[in-house]
C-alpha cells in the first residue's frame, strides 16, 4: 500500500476492503453457532433458522456403477442405435473416498455387466477416470464385438491423444487402445 506505520489500521482495512478482526470473528461465531451447533440466531431483529442451511456432504453417497439417474443419462438419446455394446465410464473422489467405474449396455439398452474398484485416496481425479478408460478397454479386448466407450472425463481424452504423455496407465491404455 505504500502506507506509513502510523496510518490508521482501521482506514488501511477501509481502503483495502479488509474485514476488521472484530467484525470477522463475530462473523465466524454466528456462522458456528448456526451451523455446526444448530442454534437459531436473531441478528438486528432478523431470524435465521438452521433447518434452512445445507450441510456440506460427508461419507459415500451412492457410487456412480450402482444406479442411473435418468434425468442426468438418458439412454434412449444418447445410446440409441450406436453400437452393438456401448460402456459408460466415471470416476469420482470425494473426501477419502476414490472410485471408478464403468457400466456395459446392449442393443436393446439393458445393462450387461457393471465393474467398480476402490482406489487410494492418494489417487487423482485423473488417474481414476483413466483406470475406469482401461478397465473398459480391457473389456471390450474380451468381447469380438462392435463396441462404443462413453466418458465425461475430456481431460482424460485429451491425454489419449497426446504421444508424449508420461502417465504409465496413459501409456498402457494407448497400446491398448491401438
Amino acid at each position: 500500500m505504500g502506507a506509513y506505520r502510523t496510518s490508521p489500521t482501521a482506514a488501511l482495512q477501509a481502503i483495502t476492503g479488509i474485514m476488521p478482526l472484530v467484525i470477522k470473528l463475530e462473523a465466524e461465531a454466528q456462522f458456528v453457532q448456526l451451523t455446526r451447533l444448530k442454534k437459531n440466531l436473531t441478528i438486528e431483529g432478523e431470524e435465521y433458522n438452521y433447518e434452512t442451511y445445507e450441510e456440506k456432504a460427508t461419507g459415500r453417497s451412492r457410487h456412480p456403477a450402482e444406479f442411473i439417474d435418468e434425468e442426468r443419462v438418458n439412454l434412449e438419446e444418447s445410446l440409441g442405435a450406436v453400437g452393438e455394446i456401448n460402456i459408460l465410464t466415471d470416476g469420482s473422489k470425494m473426501e477419502q473416498d476414490v472410485e471408478s467405474a464403468f457400466c456395459v449396455f446392449g442393443e436393446q439398452q439393458e445393462l450387461i455387466a457393471q465393474w467398480q474398484g476402490r482406489l487410494s485416496p492418494k489417487n487423482s481425479i485423473f488417474q481414476v477416470e483413466l483406470i475406469a478408460l482401461q478397465e473398459a478397454v480391457k473389456y471390450a479386448q474380451n468381447h469380438q464385438t462392435k463396441v462404443k466407450v462413453w466418458s465425461d472425463s475430456q481431460s482424460s481424452l485429451k491425454a489419449l491423444l497426446d504421444q508424449k504423455s508420461n502417465s504409465q496407465i496413459h501409456s498402457r491404455l494407448t497400446v491398448q487402445h491401438s
